[in-house]
């Protein structure tokens, strides 16, 4: 039983470790281009609801 569960943790082990492995922090994500005059538009909504709320 005790040999069963060592290898048990080996065989977890060695698994995570390759998952780790694959993932790259520095990977460049695939978004795409957002539009600049929508992005202006949301963050002047956002910031009138802000004010809104707090007055």
């Amino acid at each position: 039983m005790k040999i069963a569960a060592f290898f048990f943790l080996i065989v977890t082990g060695v698994f995570l470790s390759s998952c780790a492995s694959d993932f790259d922090p520095n990977a460049g994500a695939d978004y795409a281009d957002p539009d600049p005059l929508r992005t202006q538009g949301r963050i002047q909504q956002m910031h009138s609801d802000a004010m809104r709320q707090q007055f």
